[in-house]
């Protein structure tokens, strides 16, 4: 079967979940960026801090709060969450459903089924994440937010790569046999230590909890902030690189019960 009809069948496959998604994403999109400038956010002085940390604020105002809360938090998290269901489901689905036998069957490279799977895992999220960042910047514009063009679309990038960190871990496990649950379970498990590391990181001023925290690379500088692409682009991107590499070495080499 050619690459590009491997690539055909996984999207059509995940076209209805991939609308649902987009379209939660939508309403995030405008509400977040509609009622942004008008809520008033309090909470606990550790949360505080550590919006206001993900926001870029020194002086925190509910503006940069809310801009934590949403771009610094519930975007990459909620990005996370979709990436490993997806990531769960794109080896599972087929393997329980039993037509992964006849996929592997066919004289091709396990490699390049991989290969059209991570292809067509990349392009529902990166088309996804445009969708997101240019309706961040048309509410940026409209609502007169004075953000820098460009600058939002730089953050839904790095909550993007988080997430495909997450996802990434999914797809591995899958890869190297686990089960649609177990898979899905790893990568909720992987985004909950990056959450965690990023809050002992606030509560615990140290370097290199700091340093080491990837939910504050991805909001380095602050969500607020001037943020062009640098080394926390670098870094993100390199795990997701890793990630996806390791997977398709392992599909194609270890054994699975088909």
């Amino acid at each position: 079967m050619p690459h590009s009809s491997l690539l055909r069948q996984t999207l059509s496959d995940f076209r209805r979940p991939a609308r649902w998604w987009g379209l939660g994403w939508f309403l995030f999109g405008w509400l977040l960026l509609i009622f942004l400038p008008g809520l008033r956010l309090s909470g606990p002085a550790w949360l505080v801090d550590w919006l206001g940390l993900l926001a870029g604020g020194e002086m925190p105002s509910s503006d940069h709060l809310l801009a934590g809360l949403g771009l610094g938090v519930l975007l990459p998290v909620g990005l996370g969450i979709q990436a490993a269901w997806l990531g769960s489901q794109l080896l599972t689905a087929e393997r329980e459903g039993g037509t992964l036998g006849l996929l592997l069957a066919s004289p091709m490279p396990r490699s390049r089924l991989l290969d059209a799977k991570i292809a067509a895992f990349l392009l529902l999220l990166g088309l996804q994440g445009l969708g997101m960042g240019l309706l961040f910047e048309l509410c940026n514009l409209a609502l007169g937010l004075g953000l820098p063009f460009g600058r939002l679309w730089i953050s839904v990038l790095h909550g993007l790569l988080l997430g495909l960190l997450v996802g990434g871990v999914s797809l591995l496990t899958s890869a190297w046999g686990a089960g649609r649950r177990w898979a899905f379970a790893w990568g909720l498990i992987s985004l909950l230590v990056i959450v965690l590391h990023n809050l002992l990181a606030s509560l615990f001023r140290m370097n290199w909890l700091e340093v080491t925290s990837l939910l504050q690379a991805a909001a380095n500088g602050g969500i607020l902030q001037l943020q062009p692409l640098g080394w926390h682009t670098t870094v993100l991107a390199g795990g997701v690189v890793c990630l996806l590499w390791l997977a398709r070495s392992a599909f194609s080499t270890r054994d699975l019960e088909i």
